[in-house]
């Protein structure tokens, strides 16, 4: 499924700030809950749309992650279809602010980071994308600051 990527408003039909009974009727799709990390709130996986939806403290949509099949869609372009090299590129023409380590790049201006598991394969396309709604970096600092 084709996900359109706005920046810091949401992602194809989830909008950041959504509560989580909202998102799981939009998804209407199967879910599991995971619990990651001892102070992180649960968030809803659901795998067959490659979609990892991230809520705050008061259960509202705050940060989507993106794997295969999703096709996470920033310009219309598949972020998880083309090299990480591309999409990297793509940010800082975007962003114009790209920063990156060996796990990944992102920007802060899109909210849009992508995580690429062996740094030696960035002509292959990354492992998933993330995207930031408001107040995401609040709770979680940029990484990369």
């Amino acid at each position: 499924m084709i996900w359109k990527i706005t920046p810091y408003v949401g992602v194809g039909r989830l909008s950041f700030g959504m509560d989580r009974a909202t998102v799981r009727k939009t998804m209407d799709a199967r879910f599991d809950v995971v619990h990651r990390g001892e102070f992180r709130a649960e968030k809803d996986i659901f795998f067959k749309a490659g979609v990892h939806a991230n809520y705050d403290d008061h259960d509202r949509l705050y940060m989507v992650e993106f794997a295969h099949p999703a096709e996470p869609t920033l310009a219309g372009v598949n972020l998880l279809g083309e090299s990480a090299n591309a999409v990297k590129a793509l940010l800082q023409l975007m962003g114009g602010d790209l920063k990156e380590d060996d796990s990944g790049a992102g920007s802060l201006k899109l909210g849009v980071e992508i995580w690429i598991p062996d740094p030696d394969e960035a002509d292959q396309p990354g492992g998933s994308i993330v995207v930031a709604g408001p107040g995401y970096y609040e709770t979680a600092p940029w990484r990369w600051a």
